[in-house]
């Protein structure tokens, strides 16, 4: 069956995206499937899927893939804003590139993305906007501080979008899964191990209970293809939903923990990851020092 609906899809090399993209061809819509690496979405051109690149951190790559989209079908019906990467550090030992690259890619490319194609659904007075968080921008977690500023933002971006554009009969909608199973968290991990392997890091003596971090989510973590499925029936349901949470600390887990006093949070978090264990030893070196 084919579909008189276009969508254009950010962030399909892998994972959510690629799972998306696939869904969404299944039932017969026009997709657009984008990408920063042709190489990596080979696989969907190959079964029949239109491919785009599209960088989400140039600006003038994302008016080139929209463009190209509206040139050839005249509208695009939906934008899903799925491109991200993942992010485990400490807020200090954080490199500036990867700061750059987690905020220009999980929100400000969202932002520029969203301004490019909204313009055409503005004309067309009707269009479907999802953005991809997460449960992580529900509550800042220690290790993954700036995981959870990205995802926060765009949760902010999203509700504030969605008043602005309901007068031209564009709905937006905030997707916020919990772990799923795919490799953004696999391609963070050797950066952050390297950093916290270095003596020079003043968390060092805790840093093989920091690099359990990444492993708890990396645990917890559900299958690409049930997270799919739930968000199809939402997005075809009589009546989209604002929001849309699913799987692992998305209803509980991290939301409750956002509604408990802040000094009982940073009490979890310091025991949980090791804070606590860190001030201990600080404490005792320092007891020794003036022994000495």
């Amino acid at each position: 069956m084919i579909v008189d609906k276009v969508v254009l899809i950010t962030g399909c090399g892998g994972g959510i995206g690629k799972s998306l993209t696939k869904a969404f061809y299944t039932y017969g819509f026009r997709v657009y499937a984008s990408s920063r690496s042709l190489d990596s979405i080979n696989d969907l051109k190959e079964i029949g899927i239109n491919t785009l690149r599209m960088d989400v951190k140039d600006r003038l790559s994302i008016e080139r893939a929209v463009n190209e989209v509206i040139e050839k079908e005249g509208k695009i019906d939906i934008l899903i804003n799925n491109a991200g990467v993942s992010s485990f550090n400490t807020w200090i030992d954080i490199p500036d590139e990867e700061l750059e690259d987690v905020i220009q890619t999980n929100f400000l490319g969202a932002v520029r993305t969203t301004k490019e194609v909204a313009k055409h659904m503005i004309k067309e007075r009707t269009g479907l906007i999802i953005n991809i968080g997460s449960v992580a921008g529900f509550l800042p977690m220690p290790i993954s501080g700036l995981y959870c500023a990205s995802k926060a933002s765009l949760h902010s971006f999203n509700d504030s979008l969605r008043v602005e554009l309901s007068p031209f009969s564009i709905k937006v909608m905030l997707v916020m899964p919990g772990p799923i199973k795919t490799d953004i968290i696999n391609k963070s991990l050797p950066n952050f191990k390297e950093i916290l392997s270095n003596p020079e890091s003043p968390y060092y003596p805790i840093h093989k209970e920091l690099l359990d971090r990444p492993l708890t989510s990396i645990k917890n973590q559900v299958p690409v293809e049930g997270f799919t499925d739930s968000l199809m029936k939402s997005i075809f349901s009589s009546r989209i939903p604002n929001h849309f949470k699913y799987g692992p600390g998305s209803k509980f887990g991290l939301v409750f923990l956002s509604w408990l006093p802040t000094r009982l949070i940073d009490f979890i978090f310091s025991k949980k990851f090791g804070f606590s264990k860190l001030k201990s030893i600080i404490q005792k070196n320092g007891q020794n020092k003036k022994d000495n």
